[in-house]
């Protein structure tokens, strides 16, 4: 019998590992979930391969190699007194009748009730002698479950091994649409979180718009597999705003003129509403409900005239009012969620006109279909 390897793998998808593995044509000998990780059980003599593919995804595993004899008589060399012991102990065993210790029962909890209602069938527990045990009618019996797809009967020692695996359903493959995921930004990356594909730049990489940060392929190997494109890529970006003032500041304010109207909602039917007369404003608006019978709503709407106030101010006393200005206007240029890195602002002054420009650098997301 093929020695086997068990591999225990966290925070995977279970169809992807199987049709990767399938597509390399490594056999799976059983397959099972366990408080969130991925068992399988594979020929020892696939081990090269798997850890070969595993690796290139960069999966997080473990192994549990299968029993190696040479190891084994080295081990038991070194240590000639234990090697005595087991040869006396085996010889014990060996001299009284050989019986069941125990009946270890592997597979899914979906299966678990039927595989061991066929063992009691067939009368099968601790204490049965091993000779009276047909391991092949019992596989027979187990394979003929619904839902089961393999199973291995085996003695070790007086335990007796029932592994069984279950049919896996139809595994849905994932077709590369062949895209590109690309940047929607000039950035240098920062943070990349790739769940399909291969990343095209490393963190600390100048990107410009429309440059391929994701590729849709993955080397395997030797081979190159097309797979959809897909993942996460996060830049610093910069914002800027420029402002000018020419020694002049404007102020707006209310000229004290103001125009009310009102609009009556009546069942239903509402009146035409009413533009302002000015062509700077502010708008407030006032609702008045009757209590009569009939349901009557009056909307009581007013406009405030604004107007601009021309002040002359040196440059050195709005200096500060113009930077903040700058600033906030270039913060709001940054996308919802952005992380503020970076604030740098720049004066420069020509034929008595200042030149106020603010920049702020954000980490955001960068990454576009």
């Amino acid at each position: 019998m093929n020695k086997r390897d068990k591999f225990i793998l966290k925070n995977v998808s279970k169809g992807e590992v199987i049709n990767r593995l399938t597509r390399e044509k490594v056999k799976i000998f059983h397959v099972r979930i366990s408080d969130g990780n991925l068992i399988l059980h594979t020929k020892t003599s696939d081990r090269s391969k798997i850890i070969e593919i595993f690796d290139n995804l960069c999966y997080n595993y473990k192994i549990i190699k299968g029993f190696d004899i040479p190891s084994a008589l080295y081990f038991l060399r070194k240590r000639w007194a234990l090697s005595v012991g087991l040869i006396c102990v085996t010889a014990m065993i060996l001299a009284v009748p050989h019986f069941v210790y125990d009946v270890v029962t592997e597979c899914d909890s979906h299966l678990y009730e039927s595989v061991t209602s066929v063992v009691d069938s067939m009368g099968i527990k601790r204490g049965t002698p091993v000779e009276k045990i047909d391991v092949k009618a019992l596989e027979k019996a187990i394979s003929a479950v619904d839902g089961v797809s393999f199973v291995d009967v085996k003695f070790v020692g007086s335990r007796l091994y029932i592994s069984v695996q279950s049919e896996l359903p139809p595994l849905d493959v994932v077709e590369s649409n062949g895209k590109a995921v690309i940047s929607s930004s000039d950035a240098v990356i920062t943070r990349q979180i790739i769940y399909s594909g291969t990343a095209n730049f490393v963190v600390g990489d100048s990107v410009r718009v429309g440059d391929q940060l994701i590729l849709p392929k993955l080397t395997v190997g030797e081979a190159s597999v097309d797979v959809p494109a897909n993942g996460e890529v996060y830049g610093v970006v910069g914002y800027t705003s420029t402002l000018t003032y020419n020694g002049v500041k404007i102020n707006r304010k209310k000229s004290g003129k103001s125009y009310t109207a009102r609009v009556v909602d009546f069942l239903g039917i509402k009146g035409k509403d009413t533009d302002s007369p000015y062509a700077m404003y502010e708008k407030s608006t006032k609702i008045l409900k009757s209590s009569l019978l009939i349901p009557i709503t009056v909307s009581e709407i007013t406009f405030y005239e604004i107007v601009d106030e021309t002040v002359a101010e040196p440059f050195e006393k709005v200096r500060e009012e113009l930077i903040k200005e700058a600033l906030s206007n270039a913060v709001s240029g940054a996308p919802d969620g952005a992380r503020i890195i970076k604030e740098e602002t720049n004066l420069r002054e020509a034929d008595g006109i200042y030149f106020i420009s603010a920049t702020v650098y954000a980490e955001t997301r960068i990454d576009a279909s």
